[in-house]
């Protein structure tokens, strides 16, 4: 186009195309899918499914499809998972393990056979995963393989102990273990060695608010927003917190600011929408939810959020509208096929009779 300035781009794609011939067929078929999850668009789960099977894929796009898929938890999705924690390639472990960390413990779990990986990197995140599994639930070889791989994931971040990544990552573990004083003694450090180290104020506070030290939680959580003022991180805790000391008003303030600075946030603006509706502003959380969806469509959490309001509000109608899309992305749910047979019924209810002819 620089050498053609007086042509269009699409002039300029059209003449590459007549010298070369069309697109060329490679690896570039991930990108749809990959973007799709980044965004949040409907069809994510079903795209990533595809890419995570197809082995003519690179094992790191493989491995990043795997990572992704714990957003999109369905029976194809675990098996795939499975298939992943038994691959020949260490980076598909490693993806697989990750997609486990936004399951359920139950899932996590499947993570016990690498444990014994040959690969640290493998056997240290499998021992983080299971960190939060009571002695007693495990048989004895798996608890002292735990406890071997979990003396590696220490030491590890200890060898970066000047880190505060380091001991937040400590923190994670020793509250997964219910070692509460040892956690909020690792994120004391992170803060003392980073003042803005976000993650270290809200792990903290969240040690604080299980310990019933709701106060001390917030006030924590304002010395960090002194700090970093426009922390959406910070808001959205504080707000949280607030509403755990049942000061709602100023609960709901912080939520808001939080979905303001950080709007690509699709669940910041689901808590800032529950917080208005539970104090009687559904009007407006639907119009926090819309906008919500029209940024991420394929979120569970606002569509399921938003036919609950609109039907609070007595507005069937565009209540099974967002059923519906519902519907799309959970294809055979009997309980959402339900409700689309529900809602319909109450449409046609609701809707104005035609008169009759003369």
């Amino acid at each position: 186009n620089k050498c053609h300035a007086d042509q269009s781009t699409e002039w300029a794609a059209d003449q590459v195309e007549t010298w070369y011939g069309g697109p060329a067929e490679g690896f570039e078929h991930y990108a749809p899918a990959l973007h799709a999850a980044r965004a949040q668009l409907p069809e994510a789960g079903r795209l990533l499914q595809q890419i995570a099977a197809d082995a003519g894929q690179p094992v790191i796009v493989r491995a990043t499809a795997l990572q992704a898929l714990g957003a999109y938890p369905d029976a194809a999705m675990l098996a795939l998972v499975q298939q992943g924690l038994a691959a020949a390639d260490p980076l598909e472990r490693l993806g697989a393990l990750e997609a486990l960390q936004s399951l359920g413990q139950g899932q996590r779990l499947l993570a016990v056979s690498l444990l014994w990986d040959d690969l640290k990197a493998v056997r240290i995140e499998a021992a983080r995963l299971l960190a939060f599994a009571p002695e007693e639930q495990l048989p004895e070889p798996v608890r002292a393989q735990r406890a071997q791989a979990i003396q590696e994931y220490v030491a590890v971040q200890e060898l970066n102990a000047e880190r505060p990544e380091a001991q937040v990552n400590l923190g994670i573990l020793y509250a997964d273990q219910g070692r509460y004083q040892d956690a909020e003694l690792a994120y004391r450090k992170a803060i003392k060695l980073q003042r803005r180290f976000i993650p270290a104020y809200v792990n903290l506070a969240q040690i604080l608010s299980q310990r019933g030290r709701e106060k001390e939680a917030g006030g924590l959580l304002g010395q960090g927003l002194e700090i970093h003022p426009d922390s959406a991180d910070l808001h959205h805790a504080l707000g949280l917190s607030l509403i755990r000391q049942k000061r709602s008003d100023e609960a709901v303030t912080e939520l808001a600011e939080a979905a303001a600075l950080a709007p690509e946030n699709t669940r910041y603006g689901y808590v800032y929408a529950v917080a208005l509706q539970s104090s009687g502003k559904v009007a407006e959380a639907i119009a926090v939810l819309e906008a919500v969806h029209q940024r991420r469509p394929g979120d569970i959490d606002t569509l399921s959020a938003l036919i609950a309001y609109h039907r609070e509000a007595g507005e069937p109608k565009p209540a099974l509208g967002y059923a519906r899309k519902l519907e799309q992305l959970a294809p055979g749910n009997p309980s959402v096929a339900r409700l689309v047979r529900a809602l319909e019924a109450a449409t046609e209810r609701t809707a104005p009779s035609t008169p009759e002819s003369p």
